[in-house]
């Protein structure tokens, strides 16, 4: 309920109709007990506010007073006792009391009392109306949740269990796109305490699944401090943790951004985001797109309000963080939105809000970048999973089917822990599956930090520029929808292309690689595996740009070297007709590479037909494999 309501309760002006001597002798019992509650002496308080009721049942202020009081204490019902009385007394006297009346009983679910109290409160004079706004958005919650508590929703959580949880609390868990790394913000008892402190801090604690279990919880050491760390969220790829602290010496505002990236061995020291994404005021909860190029979060740097907004930063060509964008209208309102989640879809946004129809505190809601850009309707995610509770955040994994959240609910281990749920179907966002593995050299096994590159062969775009870590490792998100070219490319060895072709294809199955790269030396070949012609044709298709430059690329970057390209076919047809495709697709890369200025001495083209098979032609998938285009070092 909004503090509004106490003050409220507290300050409604009273006149008295008549100076009896009960009401003087109220007067004064109630001016005593204002100065026992100023003292904080509520027992008093109390004890004189029934006295002056016992005197003059008529006279108000007692009644605000003890109305105050009990609802300070969460005492719901003693307040909606003493609020009725006073509408009883005085039933069109004190207008904002019918407003009071419906956030009390709406604590309760009495939705349908609430509505009756508001349409009561609307039915006066509008300059009577104190709280007109406020009360526009509890009707719109009554109503709201009236018709969702009729139609619940699917809602079975489960405890992550010990590993995950203790008996402190456990809260805003964020996961990597594979499921496997589990990050949590924790409050920890300090090891010291000054004075007027809490005993309390934030840390951030780390654990891993393996074969379905999650192993024990451990203080990220590199990044936890004295102070508090929270908010954070984990990269999809695990690289990089995004997180929240405030009043630190390089910070720029109350609180600030803040990130560290995982080397292979270790977590680097945090960096502050510096501005523009940080500001002068309070800017907490990131969350980052699976393609590194959109940090979302909230924020209260709008000058109109002081309430926290969501916004996004996108990366500009030059790798720098762009302005900061409020979300629009519908998504933020004019109460606080926080906690956004960005799903690994890239276009699903999962928030908390107090400004949208709600049960009456903060809900969660979810809404869609449509394919123009802009963002769909907004959905509440529905009771039970929202109840009369403020829920705040949740995340939700790469498959879209199980969504994490922290509660206090009976049966945990401590005091708010990690849960578990299968999402229902209309909650869920885009299946994302993924690419994992590790880069290492063809001859030693040893890992190698390498670049690669994830593109969208239709559109020629870069998606993901990246390397993978110390031991070789790395790890990519793979929205559904989009079919991806991958190249991974080192100094002094040959690169490596692959294709996942996901566009007519929702693959919820990983995609598990492993890359060996070949040094550059005379007789290696590579498969070019994202060159691609029509059937039975050599005219090169659109989504082969990406490839060829990647070949041009190396071409330029070698520029001693010499290579063979060759074409290679199945065994369908004739070995003429083979050997003529074969040639002639041969000779497209070949031209190509001319044509943009790489000279005819240092290539050769030939065709092999299906002469050097590297898979069955008994089987579909064998003979695409052996329909190919290569490159070889000659010299």
């Amino acid at each position: 309920m909004n503090k509004f309501i106490i003050i409220l309760i507290f300050t409604i002006a009273v006149l008295s109709a008549n100076a009896q001597h009960s009401r003087e002798i109220a007067e004064g019992l109630a001016r005593e007990a204002k100065k026992a509650y100023q003292q904080g002496d509520n027992k008093t308080t109390e004890r004189l506010c029934l006295e002056a009721i016992d005197v003059d049942s008529t006279f108000v202020n007692p009644y605000l007073m003890l109305m105050n009081i009990y609802y300070s204490y969460g005492y719901y019902k003693e307040t909606e006792f003493y609020v009725k009385k006073l509408i009883r007394n005085n039933p069109d006297d004190y207008v904002e009391i019918y407003y009071v009346l419906a956030n009390i009983v709406i604590q309760d679910k009495r939705y349908e009392e609430a509505i009756a109290n508001l349409e009561k409160y609307f039915s006066y004079p509008t300059d009577q109306l104190k709280s007109a706004q406020l009360a526009k958005k509890l009707l719109l919650d009554a109503e709201f949740a009236k018709e969702a508590i009729k139609n619940p929703v699917p809602f079975a959580p489960e405890n992550l269990g010990d590993a995950v949880n203790s008996e402190y609390d456990e809260y805003l868990p964020s996961l990597s796109v594979d499921g496997q790394m589990l990050v949590t913000t924790v409050q920890v008892p300090k090891t010291y305490e000054a004075w007027g402190e809490k005993p309390y801090q934030e840390d951030f604690f780390i654990s891993y699944l393996n074969n379905g279990i999650w192993s024990t919880a451990q203080g990220m050491a590199e990044i936890n401090t004295l102070q508090n760390e929270g908010a954070q969220a984990i990269s999809p790829d695990g690289k990089f943790l995004y997180f929240t602290a405030c009043n630190r010496q390089d910070g720029l505002g109350e609180c600030d951004l803040y990130y560290s990236e995982w080397t292979g061995v270790k977590w680097s020291t945090p960096q502050n985001l510096g501005a523009p994404v940080n500001s002068p005021y309070w800017d907490s909860q990131p969350s980052i797109s699976s393609d590194g190029k959109s940090l979302y979060f909230a924020s209260t740097r709008d000058p109109q309000s002081d309430k926290p907004n969501l916004y996004v930063s996108t990366k500009t060509s030059s790798g720098r963080w762009g302005i900061p964008e409020k979300l629009p209208i519908g998504i933020n309102t004019d109460f606080a939105e926080q906690f956004p989640f960005i799903h690994s879809d890239n276009k699903t946004l999962y928030f908390g809000s107090n400004g949208l129809p709600s049960f009456g505190g903060f809900d969660l809601y979810m809404v869609q970048k449509q394919e123009n850009g802009e963002w769909g309707e907004v959905k509440n995610l529905g009771y039970p999973i929202n109840t009369e509770n403020n829920e705040l955040s949740l995340i939700v994994n790469s498959f879209g089917d199980q969504a994490y959240f922290a509660s206090n609910r009976d049966g945990g281990y401590g005091k708010q822990d990690i849960y578990k749920f299968e999402l229902y179907e209309n909650a869920r966002p885009d299946m994302v599956s993924y690419l994992k593995g590790i880069v290492y050299d063809a001859e030693t096994n040893e890992p190698l930090i390498a670049d690669f590159e994830l593109i969208d062969i239709a559109k020629d775009e870069k998606i993901i520029v990246a390397k993978s870590d110390s031991k070789g490792k790395f790890l990519v998100a793979l929205p559904s929808g989009i079919d991806y070219a991958l190249n991974v490319a080192k100094n002094g060895y040959l690169f490596y292309s692959e294709s996942f072709l996901m566009k007519d294809n929702e693959n919820k199955e990983p995609f598990l690689l492993d890359v060996p790269l070949k040094k550059v030396k005379v007789g290696e070949t590579v498969v070019l595996k994202n060159i691609f012609f029509e059937t039975d044709s050599y005219v090169l298709k659109e989504g082969s740009i990406s490839e060829l430059k990647t070949l041009l690329g190396f071409m330029n970057t070698n520029p001693k070297l010499n290579i063979e390209i060759s074409g290679h076919t199945d065994n369908v047809g004739s070995k003429t007709h083979n050997q003529e495709l074969s040639l002639n697709r041969a000779k497209s890369v070949f031209d190509y590479l001319v044509k943009n200025n790489i000279s005819e001495n240092r290539l050769s083209f030939v065709g092999y037909a299906d002469d050097q098979p590297i898979d069955s032609n008994e089987t579909e998938k064998g003979r695409a494999n052996n329909r190919r285009t290569e490159f070889k070092i000659v010299e």
